[in-house]
């Protein structure tokens, strides 16, 4: 059994703009579970994803606009 994680990480989070925090953990979770689901694959699918988790998440998440 092979283990599965993120391609993406919270240094990849700072570098699109956002402030860290403990919402990290949970947009990292989102990602892994849609890895498990199969619903994303490569790094690309997984940035795109934080990217529409963020966007649709509340101002105060969002730190700069990437």
């Amino acid at each position: 059994l092979r283990k599965i994680e993120p391609l993406t990480s919270g240094q990849d989070l700072i570098e699109m703009g956002l402030q860290p925090g403990p919402f990290f953990k949970a947009i990292l979770e989102a990602v892994l579970d849609a890895k498990l689901n199969k619903e994303i694959d490569s790094r690309e699918d997984e940035i795109e994803f934080i990217r529409a988790m963020v966007q649709k998440s509340a101002p105060a998440v969002r730190g700069r606009a990437f």
